[in-house]
């Protein structure tokens, strides 16, 4: 196989890239299931008649995605309270926002055009007035 020589701004060992470049370079932490049945079951995936989006095909990947599944299920249990009683966008959640995210004329004109009726609405409220977070 040819390959070409990486550029110098992608070879830095924390990239993710570069990880999955050294993981699968490597023998030892390569692919170790039998690829004939993993060819079957990705054969059979596509004439499923309702797919999953995401399919962990191989132990390791089962057992990721289970852990995964538990730290996730930890975070609910452990913040779950935080959601309690938040059904509506109120003044209160926006002045709660606006000391991460908002500016103070942006607060205002959301206190006079608040009606929205769930989180989900206000949060996409909050993003087409204010635009993008800032990344610095």
């Amino acid at each position: 196989m040819v390959t070409e020589p990486i550029h110098p701004a992608y070879n830095d060992p924390v990239l993710p890239s570069m990880q999955l470049r050294n993981v699968m370079s490597n023998t030892d932490t390569a692919f170790t299931g039998d690829p004939t049945k993993l060819a079957e079951a990705i054969y059979k995936l596509v004439y499923l008649e309702d797919p999953p989006l995401g399919l962990p095909l191989h132990n390791i990947a089962v057992e990721t995605l289970r852990a995964k599944g538990r730290h996730l299920i930890d975070i609910t249990d452990t913040w779950a309270s935080w959601s309690d009683d938040i059904a509506k966008c109120s003044v209160h959640a926006l002045e709660l926002c606006s000391i991460r995210w908002c500016q103070v004329p942006l607060l205002q004109r959301l206190k006079s055009t608040l009606s929205h009726d769930t989180p989900l609405q206000c949060i996409f409220h909050l993003r087409s007035l204010r635009g993008p977070p800032s990344l610095s």
